[in-house]
């Protein structure tokens, strides 16, 4: 079963910028982002989940793009990679553009074109070896946007697809 996702009516809105200077779309994140940084708010998340080897981390949403902040700040570990999936429209409008560093091995695709950039950073591989993790950002975490949540369950629909057709 494929998960269809309305994209049409995604609406980004304005740019707000909390107490600690990060900007950031109300209408993805609301208020998650008010009382403290997010780079705490992502020490608190992700705690040790990011600090495996050899292992492909795919992140459902950017969180306005305040992720890929703190991901640059904390690259993946040897032979891992981050790679950052969230829609066009988000992507087009982040207050910092950001296409990507390969030397941090950190990426960021729109929903339609994730699948096809991962087949060229190795997702077989990591499939093979069991080594993908999909990880949700505050946008899925508070689902303000049901379309995030959409794409979270689509995203592990098609990696759990992938993994079988690999694994066997």
């Amino acid at each position: 079963m494929s998960i269809l996702i309305d994209t049409e009516t995604l609406n980004t809105g304005s740019l707000l910028k909390n107490s600690f200077g990060e900007e950031y779309f109300y209408s993805v994140n609301h208020s998650a982002f008010e009382q403290s940084p997010s780079s705490v708010l992502y020490q608190q998340l992700f705690q040790e989940q990011l600090e495996a080897e050899d292992t492909l981390y795919l992140f459902v949403g950017s969180d306005s793009g305040l992720l890929i902040k703190y991901l640059l700040k904390h690259p993946p570990q040897k032979g891992s990679r981050f790679l950052i999936i969230d829609f066009p429209q988000i992507i087009e409008n982040l207050p910092q553009p950001f296409k990507g560093d390969e030397k941090q091995r950190i990426y960021l695709y729109s929903t339609d074109e994730w699948q096809e950039k991962a087949d060229k950073y190795e997702l077989e591989n990591y499939l093979f070896i069991n080594k993908v993790k999909i990880i949700q950002s505050y946008a899925v975490i508070d689902n303000h946007i049901k379309q995030y949540k959409q794409l979270w369950k689509k995203t592990e629909e098609e990696i759990n697809d992938s993994r079988w057709q690999v694994r066997g």
